[in-house]
C-alpha cells in the first residue's frame, strides 16, 4: 500500500477551500508574470516566458503543500501509483476517444459576430501565434512544465483533497475539472480543457496515478503543439467535424470508461484500507 494513502498523509479539502486554492494558483500566476517581465526587460524574451510559467505554478504548489503541511513524499508516492500496462493502454484509449467530442463542442463557442467574443478570440490568437513564434521555449513551457505542474495541482492536490473529504467521486471530479477549464482564462479552452481535465479526473480517480495523468498530458500538448507549428494555423482544426466520428468515438469512450471500472479498485477503498 503506498505511503501516501496512510491516515498521516490523508488530508482533505472542502468546497471552500479548493475555491481558495484556486484563488492562490491564479493569485501566484502575478509573480511568474513579474519574473517574465524582468526578463523580458533585459532582452531574455524565450527564458522569460517559461521562467514566468515555472514560477507561477512552482510557487502555487508549494505553498498548497505547505499550508496542508504535506512532505515531499508524498508527491514522490502519487507519481509511483497505478503503474500497470493495462491501465496505461485503457487511459491512453479513454483519452484518444473523447478528443472529437471535445474538439467539437468548442468549435460551438463562437467566434465572430459578438464583439466581446471577438476581442478575446483574436487576442488568444495573437497570443498563442507569439508562442509558436518561440518553439523552443514554447516545447519547454507546453509540453514538459504545464503537464507536471498543472497535474500536480489540479489532479495531485485539489481532486485527491476532494476524494480524501468523502466528497462524491462524481462531483470532485466535475468540480476539480471545470476549475482546470477555468485556469485557462479563455472560452475555447475552458470547454476542451474542462473536458480533458473531467477525463484526467477519472482516470486518476480509478487508478491513483499522477504519473499516467502527466503522460496523458504531455500527450495531448505535444499533438497540439507540433500540429500547430506544422500547420502555422492555431485555428484549423484537428477533427473534421464528423458526426459518425463523434458518436463512434463517444461509444467507444463508455465503454473503454466500463471497463476502467471493472477492472481498477475503487480508490476509496484503497483509502480506506490504509487507515
Amino acid at each position: 500500500m503506498n505511503k501516501f494513502l496512510n491516515q498521516k498523509y490523508n488530508y482533505s479539502l472542502s468546497f471552500w477551500e479548493v475555491i481558495a486554492c484556486f484563488i492562490l494558483v491564479l493569485t501566484a500566476q502575478v509573480a511568474g508574470s513579474i519574473v517574465g517581465f524582468i526578463f523580458n526587460y533585459l532582452g531574455l524574451e524565450d527564458l522569460g516566458f517559461v521562467l514566468s510559467f515555472l514560477t507561477g505554478f512552482s510557487l502555487a504548489l508549494v505553498l498548497l503543500f505547505y499550508l496542508k503541511k504535506l512532505p515531499f513524499q508524498v508527491y514522490k508516492d502519487m507519481l509511483l501509483t497505478g503503474l500497470k500496462w493495462k491501465w496505461w493502454l485503457l487511459a491512453i484509449g479513454i483519452y484518444a476517444s473523447i478528443l472529437p467530442f471535445s474538439e467539437y463542442t468548442t468549435s460551438l463557442i463562437p467566434t465572430e459576430g459578438i464583439p466581446f467574443l471577438e476581442e478575446i478570440y483574436q487576442g488568444f490568437i495573437e497570443t498563442f501565434k507569439i508562442i509558436l513564434s518561440k518553439p523552443i521555449s514554447a516545447f519547454i513551457t507546453i509540453c514538459i512544465l504545464a503537464p507536471i505542474l498543472e497535474e500536480s495541482i489540479f489532479r495531485g492536490f485539489i481532486l485527491q483533497g476532494l476524494l480524501n473529504s468523502k466528497t462524491h467521486p462524481i462531483w470532485a471530479i466535475f468540480f476539480s475539472g471545470i476549475l482546470f477549464g477555468f485556469a485557462h482564462l479563455n472560452p475555447w479552452q475552458f470547454i476542451g480543457a474542462g473536458i480533458l481535465g473531467i477525463c484526467f479526473g477519472f482516470i486518476y480517480w480509478r487508478t491513483g496515478s499522477l504519473l499516467l495523468c502527466i503522460f496523458l498530458h504531455f500527450i495531448n500538448n505535444f499533438i497540439s503543439f507540433v500540429f500547430s507549428l506544422k500547420s502555422q494555423n492555431v485555428e484549423e482544426p484537428f477533427f473534421e467535424e464528423n458526426f459518425l466520428l463523434i458518436g463512434s468515438s463517444l461509444l467507444l469512450f463508455f465503454i473503454l470508461i466500463y471497463t476502467m471500472i471493472k477492472i481498477t479498485p475503487h480508490a476509496h477503498l484503497r483509502y480506506s484500507e490504509s487507515k
